[in-house]
């Protein structure tokens, strides 16, 4: 009896450097390749194809799609406090918080999270383009914070607390928050609990 069949099997393909995720630091890794062959008696006779490929990492051990490696951490760490910035700008349009007050409490915040400074005048710039893009704010909001984890939305709405009502966030218009917080989809109980720590 002929006992035949197909498997695959992983093999080097390459290696280098990159960002790793779990590891939050720059790490080995080694591109595998995985190759099915046909068999002859479990013994690996003719290579069939790459089933596909996956990049390690030496040090943890994760596996990642190749597009990690184009992965730029600074990148995304900009384009992050971008996006932040524009929905407090637009948190603030909407609610017609723009007072010295409200933007000297959006850039104390701005420089804490992002440790650079912002000037007024790029925030009147930013503030001004809001304007002039027609776009709703509740409705960017909602886009900016759809991939934001749950405390990341509670940054938003304590951030936008102490923005609205720099002297005293605990006196913020909590009905305002509420509803950039229903509409990002920050939990209630959450919004009850962050909100009663003010």
């Amino acid at each position: 009896m002929i006992i035949f069949g197909t498997r695959s099997m992983n093999s080097t393909m390459g290696d280098g450097a990159f960002h790793c995720p779990r590891c939050n630091a720059n790490r080995a890794y080694r591109l595998i390749g995985v190759r099915r062959w046909f068999t002859l008696y479990f013994i690996p006779v003719i290579p069939l194809g790459y089933d596909g490929r996956y990049i390690e990492c030496s040090s943890c051990a994760g596996t990642y799609a190749e597009e990690v490696l184009s992965y730029d951490p600074a990148a995304s760490r900009a384009e992050t406090l971008d996006s932040i910035r524009r929905v407090f700008i637009m948190a603030m349009l909407g609610a017609g918080r723009f007072t010295e007050e409200n933007i000297y409490a959006l850039r104390q915040i701005y420089e804490e999270i992002s440790e650079t400074t912002i000037t007024e005048q790029q925030i009147y710039i930013e503030f001004d383009q809001a304007k002039q893009s027609g776009v709703e704010p509740m409705t960017y909001i909602q886009n900016q914070a759809a991939d934001l984890t749950t405390d990341g939305k509670g940054f938003i709405i304590h951030s936008l607390a102490r923005i609205f009502s720099p002297e005293s966030p605990a006196m913020a218009d909590r009905m305002e928050l509420e509803q950039i917080s229903d509409a990002i989809g920050y939990p209630a109980t959450q919004f009850d609990s962050l909100m009663n720590e003010l």
